[in-house]
């Protein structure tokens, strides 16, 4: 403010800054074609992005690519750390964390265990069927944890990333080539 009373008065012109959510958010739509696509890779840069926005946006000490390789010893602590952030806002979310990334280990560990079965010929091909339902099983399972995601970042339905982009797409071209080949696999073992 200036002392000269006949002076222009001068406004802040500057723009604010947007903050960028704490955690990556995503559309159920756009999930489960990136996750089922890549057989399940997704999740490894899904985990990534989350534990990176969360540590620019809270200056967390945490490693971003460690936690994005080990999705499963740190799915509980990142949506403890969504549930915490909405508990500083006084909202509440109505699913407790851990019921989905319990089912989330679960399935994973049930996959492993079915994949290790299925290479040594034991079960088959119940135990190749059992690794597929656990693919879905842990993609509904994580995608129902970032639904709270989702809601800590205020974007319920992930529509601030809804789109497929051109790097989803080649993504996603080699994955359905490659569901199309274990599925002709299949028919032709069954013939």
């Amino acid at each position: 403010m200036s002392d000269n009373l006949y002076a222009p008065p001068q406004a802040d012109l500057r723009m604010p800054a947007v903050r960028e959510p704490a955690f990556y958010t995503v559309s159920e739509g756009k999930f489960f074609a990136l996750y089922m696509a890549s057989f399940g890779l997704y999740l490894l840069y899904w985990s990534w992005r989350h534990w990176r926005r969360y540590q620019r946006a809270t200056g967390a000490d945490v490693s971003p690519w460690v936690r994005g390789l080990l999705p499963i010893f740190f799915t509980h602590a990142l949506l403890f750390r969504a549930e915490d952030l909405l508990h500083e806002r006084g909202m509440h979310y109505i699913e407790p964390p851990e019921r989905w990334a319990n089912r989330f280990v679960a399935a994973t560990v049930l996959g492993l265990l079915f994949n290790g079965m299925a290479r040594n010929d034991i079960g088959y091909p119940l135990t190749d069927l059992g690794c597929v339902a656990m693919l879905f099983v842990q993609g509904l399972s994580v995608f129902k944890g970032q639904q709270l995601l989702n809601f800590a970042a205020d974007d319920p339905l992930g529509e601030s990333n809804a789109r497929l982009r051109w790097l989803d797409y080649l993504c996603l071209i080699p994955g359905v080539l490659l569901w199309l080949f274990v599925l002709l696999a299949y028919w032709a073992v069954s013939t």
